[in-house]
């Protein structure tokens, strides 16, 4: 069984201090020189949105939000000179409600150009045409484009929502997708989901549905728009306890609405770090906002087809080599995730990156747990639940001869969630 590891690192470079003030220097004079001359980024300018490039792209649905001047980047996101150091290509800005005025928006192109010029040039390799076509014609008159529509062992692999794709899961992917038409039928869909599936996951677990993403709200070339989830959850890392507590024990509901809801689809979250959330400034609720790697399980595939040990629990081991020295790191395997019915996988990212003694980032360490008040800890309770979900035991497994289909490190996730949510009620 092949583990897969997700190591993020950080570099500094130490320079001198002159260094940095020519730095900003440059930047300014360059900064007013851009903004002159209108060497800037334009959301109005179909080029930078990347709109020849369609059918190509993300969509068009909402096209006549960016082209009408409804949508404007702030300041610094608007030079181009930065760019290149917008690895992520997220841009932040604003959207011109008629009813609630400006409203904060995020701009994601979802890709570095490199990642989108490898994607043109299979595109154009897969028409028959030269590796530098015309990806819109490429894509516009390929026979293969046609054909895949829901295709489940063309879309195998096209993505981590895609590791093990079924015909229910296509299906619903598809029917919410709301950025095709019949001229471009299923282009945008199928570009999305190789480019990067988090537009069309936006769309098929909705935040008007519950779900714990941003509100998506268009695209227009290969640009799509979200409105902006609310202040990092980096930032409250020195928040007071209470707070911190909060958000720990809603950090747990999200795991459980991502393992198991209505719909009967599990939602696996693959990258987990502090970045990679935010917090709703309206009810204070954690918020996935790179829904890029989340692997997507239809359950209900699962009980028809059976693989082998498929409604065995499987339990994530965190006490890998690999998973003790890399900072924000999941050890998984792709093969549990898509044959087993019930994976404590989106327990343990939670307790492992950001609430437990192992949570890592950008050089710092303890999780949102961490300094608890000593009425709480005196017990004992808060730090032994918390072990046991970040690495349970086998002591702990005991309470499974009364409850077997529920695992030790979700069993000790439940238990964690529920003391939390006590302390929160209780005298403060």
């Amino acid at each position: 069984m092949a583990l897969w590891c997700c190591p993020l690192h950080r570099r500094f470079l130490r320079v001198p201090c002159g260094f940095y003030t020519f730095l900003v220097v440059v930047t300014v004079v360059w900064a007013i020189l851009s903004m002159i001359v209108g060497f800037n980024n334009n959301l109005e300018d179909a080029d930078f949105l990347g709109l020849p490039a369609c059918p190509a792209c993300l969509g068009t649905s909402w096209c006549h939000q960016f082209l009408s001047g409804h949508l404007r980047l702030n300041f610094w996101w608007r030079l181009r000179l930065l760019n290149f150091l917008n690895h992520k290509q997220v841009f932040f800005g604003q959207f011109l409600d008629a009813k609630q005025g400006w409203v904060s928006v995020v701009f994601k192109r979802l890709a570095s150009a490199d990642e989108i010029l490898a994607l043109d040039q299979r595109l154009c390799h897969e028409a028959g045409l030269p590796g530098h076509c015309n990806v819109s014609r490429a894509v516009r008159f390929s026979e293969k484009d046609r054909a895949i529509q829901l295709n489940t062992e063309a879309a195998s692999g096209w993505s981590d929502a895609l590791r093990c794709p079924s015909r229910r899961l296509l299906q619903q992917l598809a029917k919410r997708h709301g950025e095709d038409s019949v001229v471009s039928g299923l282009a945008h869909f199928t570009y999305t989901l190789r480019l990067n599936p988090e537009p069309v996951i936006l769309q098929a677990f909705p935040k008007s549905e519950g779900w714990p993403f941003p509100h998506y709200l268009g695209a227009c070339g290969r640009f799509i728009a979200v409105v902006n989830a609310g202040p990092g959850l980096w930032s409250f890392v020195g928040a007071p306890w209470n707070r911190r507590a909060a958000l720990a024990r809603d950090l747990l509901n999200l795991a459980e609405k991502l393992t198991w809801n209505d719909l009967h689809f599990s939602l696996y979250m693959l990258d987990v770090t502090f970045d990679n959330f935010a917090v709703d400034p309206i009810d204070g609720r954690p918020v996935l906002v790179d829904a890029e790697n989340v692997l997507v399980v239809d359950r209900e595939q699962l009980r028809e087809a059976k693989p082998e040990g498929w409604n065995e629990w499987y339990e994530s081991d965190s006490d890998s080599e690999k998973d003790v020295s890399c900072e924000a790191c999941l050890t998984y395997s792709y093969t549990s995730l898509c044959n087993r019915l019930y994976h404590d996988h989106n327990f343990y990212a939670i307790c492992r990156n950001l609430l437990g003694v192992k949570a890592t980032w950008r050089g710092w360490q303890g999780g949102l747990l961490q300094g608890a008040p000593p009425y709480i800890t005196a017990d004992g309770r808060l730090i032994t639940l918390l072990q046991q979900c970040e690495q349970p035991t086998d002591r702990f497994k005991v309470p499974l001869k009364v409850k077997p289909k529920i695992g030790a490190r979700v069993h000790a996730a439940r238990e964690l969630k529920i003391m939390l949510d006590g302390i929160l009620k209780g005298p403060q």
